[in-house]
């Protein structure tokens, strides 16, 4: 038993690291393309770990997008929204 319990914690310990965090994913400098159209969309020039859209979901990771359209306009989007929605391409 007591076998059983330390050879379980040895391997969540060993797998917790495997996961890739969002910040990993998403560094600043990332560019982002729409993932029907392939238009270039924005830039990450930000993250944090627990933003609040303020829309009743729960905080979670997100980026900061600098949108392209050429007005500087910024943007923060949810990591798994953006994850799915657009294409990504590290800096």
């Amino acid at each position: 038993m007591r076998f059983a319990i330390i050879r379980s914690l040895l391997l969540l310990v060993l797998f917790s690291g495997c996961d890739s965090s969002w910040r990993s994913h998403f560094p600043v400098g990332t560019k982002l393309y729409d993932g029907t159209s392939h238009q270039y969309f924005g830039q990450v020039v930000g993250y944090e770990n627990r933003h609040d859209f303020n829309n009743g979901t729960t905080p979670g990771p997100a980026i900061l997008i600098e949108q392209a359209d050429g007005g500087h306009e910024r943007v923060w989007g949810s990591c798994a929204t953006c994850a799915a929605a657009f294409e990504v391409r590290m800096p």
